[in-house]
């Protein structure tokens, strides 16, 4: 088996975590501009950060990810991302304007740091 082969799986997991938690806590995030934000997001972006299916929230689903992929730096900054988000959790779901503007700058930085790192992993792993 070719180094590459044996790096595979990696990158295939890395491409799922962009895909499961850097996509979809970011669906909501991309319609947040400098405005006023819409009482009506608030629900949207809250389905989008915490509840990822089957009850689970985006820091949930990065968590059982993590735990395979193990100790990469990038993943330490998510994770202190998705902290910050629950932690907004109650402000986000009563609609809160600095808390839901807050949560969606952590979403769309997550997705851009997930999409990153997958995006290293698939080229084997080469550093920049």
């Amino acid at each position: 088996m070719s180094r590459a082969d044996q790096a595979a799986p990696d990158a295939r997991a890395y491409a799922r975590l962009a895909h499961d938690v850097g996509k979809y806590v970011a669906r909501i995030a991309h319609n947040i501009g400098s405005g006023p934000i819409p009482v009506a997001l608030a629900g949207l972006l809250a389905g989008d950060l915490y509840d990822l299916g089957a009850g689970r929230s985006a820091s949930q689903v990065f968590a059982d990810y993590a735990a395979v992929l193990g100790e990469e730096p990038e993943l330490q900054a998510v994770a202190a991302r998705l902290e910050a988000v629950d932690a907004l959790e109650a402000g986000v779901r009563a609609g809160d304007q600095d808390s839901m503007r807050e949560a969606a700058a952590h979403a769309l930085a997550i997705e851009v740091e997930l999409r990153a790192l997958a995006a290293r992993k698939g080229q084997g792993g080469a550093e920049p």
